[in-house]
């Protein structure tokens, strides 16, 4: 018995080490995108987890006699299916270009102090783009893309562009979210 309780400890370490690891990952995949999209990036999971939670809530159904007292301990499995909806998202709003996403936005013609100038002002405004790419059960092949529709800036027209993130499909292709819980 001792023996077990010591493997299911080390079991459950080596669990919150992995997921810690996990989630940092996750941070810093979300970090770099913004608002809505970030939403739409992680709803399959969001989603997938609260349907799960709400089935197999019972399993079983209670004797029929009076006075009695019926305690069932057990475990309830249960999962959501990703359908190919999920893969994929599709999201808009402000995004603020980093100094690597503003040289790329930025003709190759325009050098020098003008060059500078509106790499600042692109650094220092939000743009209204469309963002799209896989979600966390999306393909791990796949990126997400900012579809910047092109803008005036200091008398210079940036031409539409799209920005490749390095943020892809976190759970390449996940096919359904398992879960399990006690039950008593």
């Amino acid at each position: 018995m001792r023996l077990h309780l010591t493997l299911l400890s080390l079991f459950f370490f080596v669990a919150c080490n992995l997921l810690q690891a996990q989630t940092s990952e996750l941070e810093q995949t979300l970090a770099k995108i913004t608002g809505d999209a970030s939403k739409a990036y992680v709803a399959p999971i969001s989603s997938a987890f609260g349907a799960n939670l709400n089935s197999g809530w019972v399993h079983s159904a209670p004797k029929a006699t009076k006075f009695s007292l019926d305690i069932e301990v057990g475990f309830v499995a249960m999962a959501t299916l990703f359908g190919s909806s999920n893969q994929t998202f599709t999201s808009s709003g402000k995004f603020r270009f980093n100094s690597a996403q503003a040289e790329q936005l930025i003709p190759s013609n325009i050098t020098g102090t003008q060059r500078a100038q509106i790499k600042n002002e692109i650094l220092s405004r939000d743009f209204t783009v469309s963002i799209s790419g896989p979600t966390i059960v999306g393909k791990k092949t796949d990126s997400v893309k900012v579809k910047f529709p092109g803008a005036v800036i200091q008398g210079q027209t940036l031409g539409a562009k799209d920005i490749v993130l390095p943020v892809t499909g976190y759970l390449e292709e996940l096919p359904a979210l398992p879960l399990a819980v006690p039950q008593v």
